[in-house]
């Protein structure tokens, strides 16, 4: 057993499994359990009508027996929504554990008298990397000639310049939270008295404001706010987001942590994530989501050309159940594209997923291995200059490892802060990688 991390409120072991398997486990302390066991029986009685009892007025006995099963499931995935997914993103994080594959829920054990343990698998590997990669003869693919592409980066920067000035003429109305937003949350569950009901457990999440009618709920809690603004609500938007078993009452303090706003790319912030100091250095960088070779661009053509310098220098044998799980998850992403049956019936459709499933393994075996070795790790501040890249369609191609989809149905979902960060690290680590082998070049 290796013990991860203990903190007050929780803590994450991992128990190797096999030779490429890690069982990881969150434990949260009975306290806790028996204080949302108390508020989940409370918050359903409300609810329930029972045969010689007006509602409402069920005795917590009878329910707690005939519904236990219920508020045990109800329990599970609370905990785990609420906190579980989130202190396991961190525990990976900080005890730099290579994770192949998104972690597996296994036996979640919960009762109210005792400690919830909450079991996960994950595929994992030792790493392939030696400290002399930073050594490797790199030689970057260069831009178009195009002097159009100049112009493009030009008009690019002096409307984004405009825009910025723009807003910051009406302060005030820039600081408030609108329409394409990112925000930071937290919440904290709370008693009628606003006491913390958990101790220091709260949960922390992104959430872009949408313009869709689905996307009302947000709109109306956040919109026209601004950073610091709190409040205490027990909106569905929040209850939604912890409970799928039965209608929640719980109370709720939110407080708005960060705000991104799209009115501007923030230009200053993009030189800072690049080290650029001139603007010489910030159109160069620019040219690299501008110009484009059969459909990639320089900056994608840059990365690829990377990882398959690192590939050939570092070759690794992958686990056979390691890649069929990224296959489905391979899949799962193509079967969303409108031309899914147009590439399924192609005759090397199935070959293609699994190569697309080894590549997508190896980049994040060898990412992960250089942010352990190099001890990078993200910040707010870098998660906030990553988010700044989804405001602008050309910016986005900055971005190689994608955040969780935040769209579902139609309608913005609240994304895990952890989750966020874990993406984050990954793109730092490989510009860290990129700044490295193309200083020389």
């Amino acid at each position: 057993m290796v013990d991860c991390q203990k903190q007050t409120y929780f803590s994450l072991n991992a128990y190797p499994e096999a030779s490429n398997k890690l069982r990881l486990q969150v434990q949260i302390p009975a306290a806790l359990v028996k204080t949302m066991y108390q508020q989940a029986l409370v918050s359903i009685k409300g609810d329930i009508h029972t045969y010689g009892f007006p509602k409402g007025a069920t005795p917590e006995s009878y329910i707690a027996s005939t519904y236990r099963p219920l508020l045990l499931d109800h329990l599970k995935k609370f905990f785990f929504r609420y906190s579980v997914r989130g202190l396991l993103q961190k525990g990976i994080m900080d005890h730099k554990i290579i994770s192949l594959s998104y972690p597996h829920p296994r036996i979640f054990h919960i009762n109210p008298e005792e400690d919830a343990l909450f079991n996960f698998i994950v595929n994992t590997s030792s790493s392939p990397i030696k400290n002399e990669w930073k050594k490797l003869h790199f030689k970057a693919p260069g831009r178009k000639n195009y002097k159009d592409l100049d112009r493009q980066v030009d008009f690019f920067l002096k409307e984004e310049d405009r825009k910025q000035k723009e807003a910051k003429k009406t302060t005030l109305q820039h600081e408030m939270v609108t329409f394409h937003d990112w925000i930071c949350i937290s919440i904290k569950l709370i008693d009628p008295n606003q006491a913390p009901l958990l101790d220091n457990l709260e949960q922390k999440g992104w959430i872009k404001i949408g313009e869709e009618e689905a996307d009302k709920e947000a709109q109306d809690l956040f919109m026209g706010k601004k950073v610091g603004d709190s409040f205490v609500t027990d909106n569905n938007f929040f209850q939604d987001t912890v409970s799928d078993e039965f209608t929640t009452h719980y109370l709720f303090k939110i407080v708005i942590l960060y705000h991104i706003s799209s009115a501007f790319f923030d230009i200053d912030r993009f030189k800072t994530h690049f080290r650029l100091k001139t603007i010489k250095e910030t159109h160069q960088k620019l040219i690299e989501v501008f110009s484009f070779r059969h459909d990639i661009s320089q900056r994608r053509e840059t990365i690829e050309k990377m990882f398959n310098l690192l590939f050939h220098h570092y070759p690794v044998t992958l686990d056979p159940t390691t890649v069929q799980e990224q296959e489905r998850v391979v899949l799962a992403r193509v079967q969303e594209n409108p031309d899914y049956h147009v590439y399924k019936n192609k005759p090397n459709f199935k070959e293609n997923v699994k190569l697309l499933a080894e590549k997508q393994i190896r980049e994040i075996l060898f990412i992960d291995s250089i942010a352990n070795q190099e001890n990078i790790y993200a910040s707010e501040e870098d998660l906030i200059n990553y988010l700044h890249f989804l405001k602008r369609p050309r910016t986005k191609e900055f971005i190689y490892f994608d955040i969780p989809y935040s769209r579902i149905n139609d309608q913005e979902i609240m994304l895990c802060h952890e989750e966020m960060l874990r993406s984050c690290q990954r793109e730092k680590t490989l510009n860290y990688v990129l700044y490295y082998l193309t200083k020389k070049s």
